[in-house]
């Protein structure tokens, strides 16, 4: 019997990444980071990183790369999305509807 949870069962059951997830999303966020440099308008790259930055609980810097990603792209349903998504993980239900309904009305 494997004495790590599966990832996904881990995450539910304490809220948090395993430790094998955690180094899987910091690995992803040093390559979006170094996307970025390399193309630093890529809204797509942007919105991965705030994926991958809230899989952490690191909203803050999170909603910071989807802004970004809407910054460049407004009409991005993905990253209204992924952010209305982090708003419902902190539970700021309006702010999570107010980026809801951007994304259905696109979609």
């Amino acid at each position: 019997m494997p004495t790590t949870p599966p990832t996904r069962a881990w995450e539910v059951e304490t809220g948090k990444p395993s430790r094998e997830a955690s180094r899987i999303y910091e690995q992803a966020i040093a390559c979006f980071d170094k996307a970025i440099k390399l193309k630093p308008h890529s809204y797509k790259a942007w919105n991965k990183l705030g994926y991958a930055l809230v899989r952490l609980g690191r909203d803050d810097e999170a909603i910071e790369s989807f802004d970004k990603a809407l910054e460049m792209k407004p009409d991005y349903a993905s990253a209204y999305y992924n952010k209305a998504a982090c708003y419902a993980l902190q539970r700021q239900i309006e702010f999570a509807i107010e980026n809801l309904q951007p994304a259905v009305d696109i979609r």
